[in-house]
């Protein structure tokens, strides 16, 4: 499990910045007041990140993991069309390995999104971190964090975590496949 404290977002006045991520894993509760929603009713998200560093050396390919197609669309189009109908005001994907074709692949499905470099692959934890420590503008509010090879990850399961998440209900949520 991940737990990030982000002290340097928590100025006066300010919410601390809730991060949930789903599929690998971890968020803190959330209470703000009036969370806000999308055209979905479902919970509005702050920031929604994608991890898509990785090299995918078990795919023993030169193409980037998250390039690869299936079912039409490459694993990363999959999982940022899930993601879309959030509305989230930022999106970003961490890129690295396959850098310059990852993030054309993320701006073909989500224009203006961020691509953000993460030069040394340390793991999830350090790849939210650098994300982070790249979006200034994301100090409030939950904060969506997707593995970029996960295809089969669906809107209304994104939807119904953040709900879970916004109802402060719980100290964590995980979201998983059988």
């Amino acid at each position: 499990m991940y737990r990030a404290a982000f002290p340097d977002r928590l100025m006066a006045g300010q919410h601390p910045l809730e991060v949930l991520i789903v599929v690998r894993i971890h968020d803190r509760e959330l209470r703000l007041p009036g969370v806000p929603s999308n055209r979905l009713g479902a919970v509005q998200p702050t920031a929604v990140i994608v991890l898509a560093a990785g090299l995918g050396t078990r795919m023993r390919s030169a193409t980037p993991k998250v390039l690869h197609p299936i079912a039409g669309r490459t694993l990363l189009g999959h999982v940022l069309q899930a993601a879309k109908p959030l509305e989230a005001a930022t999106y970003a994907v961490v890129v690295g390995h396959g850098r310059d074709e990852v993030s054309a692949e993320a701006a073909a499905h989500i224009p203006g999104v961020a691509t953000i470099v993460q030069d040394q692959q340390r793991g999830t934890g350090h790849a939210v971190s650098v994300a982070l420590a790249a979006l200034p503008q994301v100090t409030a509010g939950l904060v969506l964090v997707l593995a970029g090879d996960t295809p089969l990850v669906r809107t209304a399961d994104l939807a119904g975590a953040l709900a879970a998440a916004a109802s402060g209900a719980t100290a964590a949520v995980v979201v998983t496949a059988k």
